[in-house]
């Protein structure tokens, strides 16, 4: 990244993090005194910078993780009002009628958390409308990054049990919980149906620090399932890399991951191995011959 867009994505961060931290004094300032309705409005402002495309994915990253940890506060404020007696289904509804899309949709998975958290008696259903609201965001960003919340908030409250006692009461299965990551992650491929656009512009800005990064982030961030499913494709971004950028910490690190979920305990191993492995020979083969006239010490990696 040149050094002008660089200092402009340094602006932009640093403006949008002033935003989130005065919304954020806000909200808990109104929450310290019950003025819920004052501390959702000064909520939404504040993930409404989230809203934004004008930030870098790594800058885009920093800014959600700040917007995340005052989010807690909410969270913890609404289950405190729970365990006084107060009704979360109300708020549930009430949030749906915030007034941008990705702040609503924040609050929304927030609220639904914690009114999982109070009453089971819904959580198949709210589940289901959660990852299905979801779908308004369509922004590859944004919605990646939204999606990533939901999975966040929801991975500790998911249903886990074989059958329901009583069908009426909709607690939900483990089968429930099964069909709400594959439409999740169904929803988050759709979404990176863009990878081929993102690592042409990856590839394209030539800064080898920023590639270096983004590619890590890459490998770092995605579900594994999704490195198996375009692993050639990424394999072959690396061999158009700014030739500085350390290709071998690239692919280690991409192995690294690959090989914990091959003996992982809950998975099933990877089921293409042949073709993983093939795809690496002949990608790896590539590198190398690009690799020799500029820098020869950072291959071949040791597989």
């Amino acid at each position: 990244m040149p050094p002008s867009q660089s200092e402009d994505q340094e602006k932009l961060l640093e403006e949008a993090s002033k935003e989130v931290k005065v919304q954020a004094f806000e909200m808990k300032r109104c929450l310290d005194k019950s003025k819920l309705m004052d501390g959702l409005k000064h909520a939404s402002n504040m993930l409404g910078e989230l809203r934004t495309s004008s930030l870098s994915p790594k800058s885009y990253y920093e800014l959600y993780m700040q917007v995340c940890d005052e989010v807690r506060h909410l969270e913890q404020f609404l289950l405190d009002e729970y365990q006084k007696g107060h009704k979360v289904a109300d708020l549930y509804e009430l949030v749906q009628y915030a007034g941008n899309i990705v702040p609503r949709l924040y609050l929304l998975i927030t609220v639904g958390m914690v009114y999982i958290k109070s009453s089971q008696h819904s959580r198949k259903d709210i589940m289901k409308d959660l990852v299905e609201m979801c779908r308004g965001v369509q922004h590859p960003l944004r919605g990646l990054f939204l999606r990533n919340y939901l999975l966040q908030c929801t991975r500790n409250i998911l249903p886990d049990a074989e059958q329901e006692e009583d069908p009426e009461v909709k607690t939900g299965t483990v089968e429930d919980s099964i069909d709400f990551f594959l439409l999740n992650f169904a929803e988050m491929n759709k979404l990176w149906l863009v990878l081929s656009e993102i690592l042409e512009q990856l590839v394209s800005c030539k800064d080898y620090i920023a590639q270096e990064y983004l590619m890590e982030c890459i490998i770092q961030v995605f579900p594994d399932e999704f490195h198996l499913d375009t692993l050639d494709l990424f394999l072959k971004a690396c061999a158009d890399l700014n030739p500085t950028v350390n290709v071998k910490n690239i692919i280690i690190a991409l192995i690294d991951r690959l090989a914990v979920f091959a003996t992982r305990d809950d998975s099933a191993g990877i089921p293409t191995i042949s073709n993983c492995l093939t795809s690496f020979q002949n990608r790896l083969l590539l590198l190398y011959s690009l690799a020799i006239p500029h820098s020869p010490s950072s291959f071949p990696p040791t597989l």
